[in-house]
């Protein structure tokens, strides 16, 4: 795996952010978009640099106990060396420390590496969203993961 640094993002990180998501999805999200979720008080985004570069990010809500991974994207020339494990750990670690209890997200049913990232890290399928994207147009698993919060009292 290797070594990068996990980032609280901004607005000034919107640009490299924009660019990632140009690469990896057929609808990506405009600028305007990205700036309203970033600025928001319960948002939380996090990059990961390698070298002063943006490789990767995840973007987050939480509100009320209840979690949502927004957005998830690795540069493609990044793929392959655990910047998707290891932004999702953050955000979870940083969602949790926020009050969450339960975080969901959705996911293409044919995208088996994030299933199967999202799954070792404790998401179950709980939906499947018939017709969720559009180009092309594709089912959606609707994943959660329920944060256990028993503690040991002795």
């Amino acid at each position: 795996m290797i070594s990068a640094e996990i980032v609280r993002l901004g607005t000034a990180d919107i640009p490299e952010i924009h660019g990632i998501e140009k690469q990896c999805f057929t609808c990506p999200w405009s600028v305007r978009s990205l700036e309203a979720s970033i600025t928001l008080p319960v948002s939380y985004w996090f990059g990961a640099r390698i070298g002063g570069r943006l490789a990767g990010f995840v973007g987050s809500f939480s509100a009320a106990g209840e979690a949502e991974i927004l957005d998830v994207a690795v540069d493609p020339a990044c793929r392959r060396q655990g910047i998707g494990r290891l932004l999702m750990t953050s955000a979870l670690a940083s969602l949790r420390d926020s009050g969450a209890e339960t975080v969901f997200l959705d996911v293409r049913r044919s995208n088996d590496p994030a299933v199967s990232l999202y799954r070792s890290l404790g998401f179950e399928v709980f939906a499947v969203r018939s017709m969720y994207y559009s180009d092309p147009p594709e089912d959606a698993y609707g994943m959660r993961l329920i944060f256990n919060n028993n503690t040991d009292s002795e």
